[in-house]
């Protein structure tokens, strides 16, 4: 988790520089956006490719998705959170929409595992002491 933390204040800093100080529309920040659900396979099989399924909501257009940030924390969980590049602009629009957008994260189940689980947390934002939640989903590994 340290690492993740560390790597969004790195991200936050280069972010925030700006070459062409005369360009507003050049400047942004990263955030992270939270997962609203996800769907999983029941089980994987060593050595086999999965799609992971993670839903959001933009809150406004200046939202651009930048990927995933994915770690693995000391208690060998997967630590998965929807990356964002946020333009900072005055004519952002809410994004107003009831169906969420989806992005897909390839998991790759290598071919020989001692674990009998995977276990997959999802952020999903802060609470109000701004401490990091995460949904924490489990998949067991079929042999």
């Amino acid at each position: 988790m340290k690492k993740l933390l560390l790597l969004l204040t790195i991200l936050f800093t280069l972010a925030s520089c700006s070459l062409d100080n005369e360009n507003t529309n050049s400047n942004f920040h990263v955030e992270f956006v939270p997962v609203t659900n996800v769907e999983l396979p029941d089980y994987v099989i060593p050595g086999y490719t999965y799609p992971l399924k993670l839903y959001y909501s933009r809150p406004t257009d200046c939202y651009v998705f930048d990927g995933f940030a994915y770690e693995i924390d000391k208690n060998n969980a997967r630590v998965v959170a929807l990356q964002f590049n946020v333009f900072e602009q005055d004519d952002c629009a809410p994004v107003e929409t009831l169906v969420p957008e989806v992005a897909t994260l390839t998991f790759e189940c290598p071919p020989v595992s001692i674990d009998t689980v995977y276990t997959f947390k999802f952020y999903v934002g802060t609470d109000a002491n701004g401490n990091q939640q995460f949904l924490e989903k489990r998949v067991p590994i079929a042999q």
